[in-house]
């Protein structure tokens, strides 16, 4: 009866996110559920066209290291988190050890990759049991990559439009009670050359080849990350890492 309960609640769900999302998922979903015969807790992306986290008992226990176990669990529910057969744009980036809620865990750490770039931010945490059951996935995962990896701009031109972005937006905190004050204007003195990397960016589960730069500068003092589309130029994301 449980289990019959179980598969409608999920029946229901499919029903609530059958617009755009692809019906492999909610089939590997039901598959899990069935499999387990116990209520596996679904949360998924803003998209709503991504699993998010799951968390129940995903899994039986499994003898060896949680890194095998981990990859195995991921190997039989490749369509849930839209992976790749092979898992080839995954690399196993750490495993490591806590204690959570009074029981001892593991986490295992899953980076992506597309091509020779890393996917910013992407890949699966793993969490198992002290017996390796698999009890909760996060999953940042951006399926279905499909950016041209060569970009258009140049990185001076990405440090050049940081240094004008935020020379013309520059806000500060003048006080304890946090209000602000614009710094437009003041001469730009950095401690150091900007860090600068490409890689892939998800938006809202929307690929772009991007640039991650960050800025630590000491007049107007701020330290700045920028997210910057490598084509258009389009400032994705930026950041006060000291306000915020």
């Amino acid at each position: 009866m449980r289990l019959i309960i179980v598969l409608l609640l999920l029946a229901n769900a499919s029903l609530s996110f059958s617009q755009g999302t692809d019906p492999k998922i909610l089939s590997g979903l039901s598959r899990l559920t069935a499999k387990k015969g116990t209520e596996v807790d679904v949360k998924w992306h803003d998209d709503k066209k991504r699993v998010k986290t799951l968390y129940g008992t995903l899994s039986d226990p499994s003898p060896g290291p949680p890194e095998e176990a981990a990859m195995q669990f991921l190997k039989e529910n490749m369509d849930i988190f839209q992976l790749p057969q092979d898992l080839s744009d995954l690399k196993m980036e750490r495993v490591r050890e806590m204690v959570r809620t009074h029981h001892r865990e593991k986490l295992v750490k899953f980076q992506q990759s597309f091509g020779s770039l890393p996917v910013f931010d992407g890949g699966l945490d793993v969490y198992l049991q002290d017996d390796n059951t698999v009890e909760l996935v996060q999953n940042y995962y951006l399926p279905n990559i499909t950016v041209d990896p060569h970009p258009s701009l140049s990185e001076t031109q990405m440090i050049e439009q940081a240094k004008t972005d935020f020379s013309e937006n520059c806000r500060q905190k003048i006080d304890k009670k946090g209000t602000m004050k614009s710094c437009k204007g003041q001469p730009l003195i950095l401690k150091e050359p900007p860090t600068i990397r490409l890689g892939i960016f998800g938006q809202h589960g929307q690929p772009h080849l991007a640039y991650h730069l960050v800025m630590t500068i000491v007049s107007p003092m701020a330290l700045m990350k920028y997210t910057i589309d490598a084509h258009s130029g389009q400032i994705l994301e930026k950041a006060d890492l000291i306000q915020n």
